[in-house]
């Protein structure tokens, strides 16, 4: 499991620098960071369901997480990656919608870090 085990490092450390980045001005950095966060969240469920399959994962993982939340949210939360993606490239977001999807692409992040961490087996 050592690639789910490097995707869920990835996405801790990209939420720890989009808070930094975050608090020193720098919005569009702090959302590529989150977008980084969600990705590799995603990326290490993709990797625990299938075994470290090389493959893309995200879609697995997006299945995964349905089964656990209620599809409104999911899509609140595939919406606000995508847009965070996009701030970061074209800085479309005005400072309160920032705000909104900087905090959802948190919590999407911690869901999928919390599904991945639950999911991952423990080392002996």
């Amino acid at each position: 499991m050592a690639q789910a085990a490097r995707h869920i490092e990835l996405a801790v450390r990209y939420l720890q620098t989009a808070d930094s980045l975050q608090s020193g001005g720098f919005s569009n950095e702090a959302a590529e960071m989150v977008w980084g966060a969600i990705t590799n969240a995603i990326e290490s469920i993709g990797h625990i369901d299938t075994g470290n399959s090389r493959r893309n994962l995200s879609n697995n993982a997006r299945r995964n997480l349905a089964r656990n939340l209620p599809p409104t949210t999911i899509q609140q939360y595939q919406d606000a990656q995508s847009k965070l993606h996009d701030h970061f490239y074209h800085d479309i977001l005005n400072e309160a919608d920032f705000r909104r999807r900087i905090t959802y692409g948190r919590d999407y992040a911690q869901q999928l870090l919390q599904i991945a961490l639950q999911r991952q087996p423990q080392e002996n």
